[in-house]
């Protein structure tokens, strides 16, 4: 997850640490995260299915 929030940390680093900007800056890592997780889970599943699978089998 440091990526994302180096991304993050990125995108607002320029501008003033506001309350406003703090709570908007939280949000968007939220979102993002809770987006990553069930992707990177998804991801995980099917690597693990490929693995199991005999070979010249789809």
């Amino acid at each position: 997850m440091d990526t994302i929030s180096n991304y993050v940390d990125s995108v607002f680093e320029k501008l003033p640490n506001t309350p406003e900007l703090l709570e908007q800056k939280q949000a968007m890592l939220t979102k993002m995260q809770d987006k990553y997780n069930p992707t990177e889970s998804r991801r995980k599943k099917r690597a693990r299915g490929n693995q199991q699978r005999p070979s010249g089998s789809r």
